[in-house]
């Protein structure tokens, strides 16, 4: 893959109030009335400004809008707030004619909504395409006499090892882990809890928990380091580049836990004309390959997913599935 210098976050930021790409970044014609698109599209993100979600938007916004793309605008609406759902109603609610597209990311956001009241059917979204998928990894802190996710697994049955940490209750990795109890018989007892990758990271490199699970982008560096060690790899069943010597969970006999990888997505309102949708897959799946967008992948070690809408479309009901099958509810209330 081609490397490129990072995008720097204040080029994304610097024109706009409220979290916005105007067209003043690049103003290309309009295509003629009978030609789609033809106008601005807004892209609604259901999270704030400056994050994850926000930032590859912004990069996706230039590609978009570029000679090569849709040459339109492409403007970014941030719409945070109620656990991501604030904003993905919003884009629910919008006109189904191609102009205005929800960001969000299975199975995060369709867990969000299985797990709260709201006036609208997020199964119902059309997929646009999948641009990036994220699994996670179970680390162990470097010190640990555990070498293998095997081991640890043999640890864990027999009560010699008993402490899992990840993320709060109802989040990706904190379902993974009961899935791993559930599906696999990887009996682990207690489960701590932080409040972000980052703080688990930390916990495990001062020897404060020694086994978790966390998104495998922001462990490599310290697996590379050596500060944490690598057991297997969760949500894919193929290996990552990255960790070439880390196997997966299918390779080891067990689940791979496929629904446990976040998978960041583009969606459209129920009722977008098909042959309007298929414009808007195709720029989204080029898009990956420009540079602006090449910045962020590179930045966080990952690569396009060139996924299309019928896999977004799939990442919802899937994440749907799973709440219902580990009865989601009952585990956070």
């Amino acid at each position: 893959m081609r490397k490129f210098n990072c995008v720097n976050r204040r080029d994304f930021l610097k024109i706009g109030a409220g979290g916005i790409v105007t067209s003043a970044l690049i103003r290309i014609p309009a295509w003629g009335a009978d030609t789609f698109p033809s106008k601005p599209i807004d892209i609604v993100v259901p999270f704030s400004v400056g994050g994850g979600t926000d930032m590859w938007m912004r990069a996706f916004s230039v590609a978009l809008a570029s000679k090569g793309s849709l040459r339109n605008p492409v403007n970014v609406r941030n719409i945070p707030g109620a656990a991501s759902l604030r904003g993905t109603a919003a884009g629910f609610n919008a006109d189904a004619d191609g102009y205005t597209l929800t960001a969000f990311n299975p199975p995060s956001t369709p867990w969000a909504w299985y797990l709260n009241k709201t006036n609208f059917d997020i199964t119902q979204f059309k997929g646009i395409g999948v641009y990036v998928r994220e699994p996670g990894v179970i680390v162990a802190n470097a010190s640990s006499d555990i070498s293998t996710f095997k081991g640890l697994v043999s640890a864990y049955n027999a009560g010699a090892k008993t402490i899992l940490a990840s993320q709060q209750k109802g989040t990706i990795w904190h379902i993974a882990a009961i899935l791993l109890k559930r599906r696999s018989g990887v009996n682990w007892s207690q489960y701590v809890s932080y409040k972000g990758t980052g703080d688990i990271i930390a916990a495990l490199m001062r020897k404060e928990v020694e086994f978790g699970i966390v998104t495998a982008s922001s462990a490599l560096d310290s697996v590379k380091n050596g500060k944490l060690r690598a057991l297997a790899i969760i949500g894919t069943t193929e290996r990552l580049g990255s960790y070439a010597d880390t196997p997966t969970m299918n390779e080891l006999g067990m689940d791979p836990l496929e629904v446990c990888v976040l998978k960041r997505s583009i969606f459209a309102p129920a009722g977008i004309a098909e042959d309007r949708r298929l414009i808007l897959q195709d720029a989204f799946k080029k898009a990956q390959d420009n540079h602006f967008v090449q910045a962020q992948y590179n930045a966080l070690k990952l690569q396009p997913a060139y996924g299309n809408g019928a896999e977004a479309e799939k990442a919802i009901t899937d994440a749907i599935a799973v709440a219902k099958e580990i009865d989601l509810k009952s585990l956070v209330s």
